[in-house]
This record gives structure tokens, sequence and C-alpha cells, in this order.
């Protein structure tokens, strides 16, 4: 008798805590399916929820929170990179080709690209950087692309905002972002 009256306590306090953690998530967070990319998640989320503050500014960022957390947690995206990124486009012609990259957008048109790289990937990598506004740098023994371009006009203070944003966190996240994930 007396262990049913303290079962019922030990219940409770175990239900009311299962509440408290599950309650508190922010539902605009994408999860890794593999714990060792979870701290590029976590990562990619800060980026994600700082731009995500610039999405009722810019109508060019229409959608970004959510379609950058469908990206993340889409497998067959994430199959394309060794470790991790997310992409996010909006406005942009893909039936048009063009000599120059920015007439390919629509009016208000932008893409937002982060990937990490491994080590022996680092040619491809250097590939990428300043084709059409890439950039990156060699975090730890990792290598961290990003791409924000605007077109139909260039907004180049919203891509001086996210490129500061995607560096600051880079700085942030430095120590678990730049080591070996395998």
């Amino acid at each position: 008798m007396r262990f049913m009256r303290y079962s019922r306590f030990l219940l409770s306090g175990v239900l009311v805590m299962l509440l408290f953690a599950c309650g508190g998530s922010d539902d605009r967070l994408a999860s890794s399916s593999s714990p060792k990319r979870q701290p590029f998640f976590d990562f990619f989320n800060d980026i994600r929820l700082e731009v995500s503050e610039l999405e009722n500014q810019y109508s060019r960022l229409d959608g970004f929170t959510a379609e950058t957390k469908k990206f993340l947690e889409n497998r067959t995206a994430q199959q394309k990179y060794k470790i991790g990124g997310f992409y996010f486009e909006k406005g942009l012609n893909r039936e048009q080709g063009a000599h120059d990259y920015a007439d390919r957008f629509y009016p208000d048109g932008a893409v937002i690209h982060c990937i990490v790289y491994p080590p022996d990937q680092q040619g491809i990598w250097q590939n990428l950087l300043g084709f059409n506004k890439g950039k990156g740098i060699q975090v730890g023994q990792n290598y961290v692309y990003y791409q924000v371009f605007t077109a139909q006009p260039t907004d180049t203070d919203l891509e001086n905002k996210i490129e500061a944003i995607i560096e600051r966190n880079m700085e942030k996240h430095a120590a678990k972002i730049g080591a070996l994930i395998y």
C-alpha cells in the first residue's frame, strides 16, 4: 500500500518532467538522424534562426525557415553531402539559361547555400569559392562554403547581413564543426 502511494508520486513526477522536456522544443529546429551530424545541424539551425528574424522584412526570404528545415531533414538531399548542408532559393528561373547568373532570377530572387565539407573534399570547396558570390573558410579540419546571392535587384545590404550571421556562427561553432565526423 505504501509502495502504491509512492509510485503515484514517482509516476506523476516522471510525467511532469516529460511534459517539460517535450514542451520546450522549438519546432523550427531541424534535427539530424545521426548523432554525429547533430553539431553541424546545431550550426545550421543557429544560422537559420537568425535569418528567420529577417524573414518578415524581406519578401525574398518568404518560407526560408520552413524550406531549410525540410531540406536539412530530407535524407535524399543530405545524402548529397558527406557532412551536411542547407539550400534555399526564391525566384530562380531553372528553365532559362543565362551567361550572367543574376539574369536567371525573377524579381526579388535569392539563393542561400551553406555546406560543410570534409578534408577529402577540399578541391570541391576550392572550386566553388568566388563563383557566383561563393565564399568559404577552413574551420578546423573541415571547410565551410556559403553562398548568399540576391538578384533582380541585387540587395547588397541583405547579403551582408546574412553573410555576417553565417560568419558569426562559424566562429561560435568552430570547435564542433571543425572536427572530423568519421
